[in-house]
């Protein structure tokens, strides 16, 4: 392998370990651990970072991470988003 096809197999290999990331102002994470949410994030294989009350207006402040299309797929469900990518997805939740 020479060092061009060497380079581009490397950015290939970074591009799928890259971690996308969702964040949500307007996050009640009371809700969320009263109705199963710390167990349906691990099933979707994200991560979440809560921040009380750094979010819109006094909320809280949620950033999950993980693969594309577990993000997308767990905010259809959970914050019942139609977004297609997750640039779309980011949009609707703010």
């Amino acid at each position: 392998m020479n060092n061009k096809t060497g380079f581009i197999a490397n950015w290939i290999a970074e591009q799928s370990l890259a971690e996308g990331k969702l964040t949500v102002k307007n996050f009640d994470a009371g809700e969320y651990k009263r109705h199963g949410g710390p167990q349906r994030i691990k099933n979707a294989g994200l991560k979440i970072v809560i921040k009380k009350g750094k979010g819109f207006m006094g909320a809280d402040l949620a950033i999950l991470s993980g693969k594309d299309k577990d993000l997308i797929a767990y905010s259809k469900v959970s914050f019942d988003t139609d977004g297609r990518t997750l640039k779309d997805v980011q949009a609707e939740l703010d």
